[in-house]
């Protein structure tokens, strides 16, 4: 899988740009606030519909762009082993109602987004995996050492990507979930006779074992595949492991172990459902007393240790830092499993902050027969003609690349807003 194309409209600081992104590696090289990040943005978000840099998608659009054109537009052409298409994400400001207020309104008026999958209008939850992404940016070290939300969307954003079915699950569970809430707020307030409370009840356990089985399916793929890639970054040290602490079933091991065997999911979700619904019942109480859920999968976390060391508590930041890399390289080798393609892997300033030696491993890595995967695609399809796939690193100078790395990569240099090749010698 690769972007063979990539277009941008009035996105952040590209006015204009059309960019034919080639296989293998492009190293994108320009001093900062150029433009690097922004090209890794686009393609983020062609990937997940969503921005990882802000939560505002007003940002998006370049204030540079006319009065009568506040709108952006990322679109690409992506190439997939049996198909091409095109996809867009148009954003829209509406129109104020009148030059006066037009300031004004900008700050208050909702954008709009609209999604296109070779010109037919799609909702969000369809394109998403139409191209599957991976990004690592140095603040990712905050999977290791940041809060268990951030943990837990790491692994739904990994999903949504490759699992149709996760992703369904998953935004009927989050309304389930506040429909629950509220009716909990109600009956602490003494507005709601306790027997209302029963199906959505049964709802939450439903839906919540089957994303509690998904994603211990997944942290079992990220094992797997960590156990070759975490010892090619550290030179052979102890490899780093992910448990999955589940708030409502002590049947991490099993579930991990078990779920992965197409045959036992049912047994799995169905024990992890029994126990689900026994811990909902003991904390009635509780939960009626805050007006919330108190378990479930929006309350689990990950765990990441090296010969059993916890590396939030006592990791160093290095170790951190390398641990998160290797998550993510990881987590290519996941999605490759999962739709037989390698992934496109986005790669913000992932040098700055290695050391030499950290430098070296990763691009052997990159620059190898590409990442280990973590097991043979389950329909039996061979992504091993591409196996390096599409990379694109951004730095800010070209210094710690080898020049064996250099000489098989395309080099890009940035500036203002615009492209060109760059020599490398």
């Amino acid at each position: 899988m690769r972007c063979r194309h990539l277009s941008l409209t009035n996105f952040r600081t590209y006015g204009r740009l059309e960019l034919d992104l080639p296989p293998g590696v492009s190293v994108l090289c320009g001093n900062n606030a150029q433009g690097k990040s922004n090209l890794l943005e686009a393609l983020y978000m062609l990937a997940t519909i969503k921005s990882f840099r802000t939560t505002s998608e007003r940002e998006l659009v370049s204030w540079h762009a006319g009065a009568d054109e506040r709108f952006a537009r990322v679109s690409a052409e992506i190439e997939r082993q049996a198909s091409t298409s095109r996809l867009d994400i148009i954003l829209v400001e509406p129109a104020s109602g009148n030059a006066a207020n037009a300031a004004a309104g900008a700050r208050t008026r909702a954008i709009q987004k609209r999604i296109r999958l070779n010109q037919q209008p799609r909702r969000s939850l369809d394109a998403l995996g139409q191209l599957n992404c991976v990004l690592f940016t140095p603040a990712d070290v905050e999977l290791i050492t940041g809060s268990p939300a951030q943990r837990r969307r790491y692994l739904d954003i990994m999903l949504c990507q490759v699992d149709p079915h996760y992703v369904r699950v998953l935004s009927r569970y989050q309304r389930v979930l506040t429909q629950r809430n509220a009716l909990l707020r109600q009956l602490r307030d003494r507005r709601l006779p306790p027997d209302q409370l029963g199906y959505w009840t049964e709802q939450v356990v439903a839906l919540g074992s089957e994303l509690i089985v998904g994603r211990g399916q997944a942290v079992t793929t990220l094992n797997s595949s960590l156990a070759a890639i975490h010892p090619r970054l550290v030179d052979d040290r102890p490899s780093l492991g992910i448990v999955y602490r589940s708030s409502v079933t002590d049947l991490p091991s099993t579930l991990a172990e078990e779920a992965g065997a197409v045959a036992r999911t049912d047994d799995v979700r169905s024990a992890v459902a029994a126990q689900f619904a026994a811990q909902l019942d003991a904390q009635q109480e509780r939960e009626r007393r805050q007006g919330m859920t108190v378990v479930g999968p929006h309350r689990d976390d990950l765990a990441f240790t090296v010969d059993g060391m916890d590396l939030n508590r006592f990791g160093s930041r290095g170790q951190q830092r390398t641990a998160a890399l290797a998550v993510k390289l990881a987590e290519a080798a996941v999605m490759e499993q999962r739709t037989g393609e390698r992934p496109v892997l986005l790669l913000d300033d992932v040098l700055s902050e290695l050391d030499p030696q950290r430098r070296l491993l990763l691009q052997e890595i990159l620059a190898g027969d590409g990442l280990p995967a973590a097991s043979a695609p389950s329909d039996g399809r061979d992504s091993g003609a591409d196996r390096g796939g599409q990379v694109l690193l951004t730095t800010t100078e070209l210094r710690p690349f080898t020049p064996a790395f250099l000489a098989a990569a395309t080099v890009f240099q940035i500036a203002n807003g615009a492209l060109r090749p760059a020599a490398t010698t």
